[in-house]
């Protein structure tokens, strides 16, 4: 692994090997049109209210990302830089949990106006299902203070 993409994976707890994915840095995104290509081309795809999610394996098994928004989708620049930061902001609420996989997302169009929450919580929902996406496991509660009275 370079350094300039060592940076992207910060160890989220060194004794069980997890990685944090920070999506959408200059490292973890799906840039080149290759890239692109192979996950139209070979990725499965899931298809839910606000959003289509296309995947592959990921081949260095670094997790990527891009979220593609065409003038298709609308044509006032407003609606689709609103559409994708929903989208960067739902997979960014699950980045400790992503897997070694490349994703595409795109958005549809009954996303316009929507709120993040539902937004993320159907990214969740298609993450889980198509297991691209484990919760991290819970953190160790730490030592409170001594209960009063005992």
């Amino acid at each position: 692994m370079n350094p300039a993409t060592a940076e992207s994976f910060i160890p989220a707890s060194p004794e069980i090997g997890v990685h944090r994915w920070k999506p959408f840095t200059r490292e973890t995104r799906l840039r080149n049109a290759r890239d692109l290509g192979t996950v139209r081309e070979q990725g499965r795809v899931t298809v839910g209210r606000f959003v289509v999610v296309k995947a592959v394996p990921a081949p260095d098994g670094l997790p990527k990302a891009a979220i593609v928004v065409s003038r298709r989708f609308s044509l006032k620049a407003v609606d689709r830089n609103r559409a994708r930061r929903l989208l960067r902001e739902a997979v960014r609420l699950l980045a400790s949990g992503v897997g070694g996989w490349w994703l595409v997302l795109l958005p549809r169009q009954s996303i316009k106006g929507r709120k993040l929450a539902p937004v993320a919580v159907e990214v969740e929902s298609i993450f889980r299902e198509m297991g691209w996406w484990t919760p991290p496991p819970p953190a160790a509660a730490a030592p409170g203070p001594p209960e009063a009275g005992t």
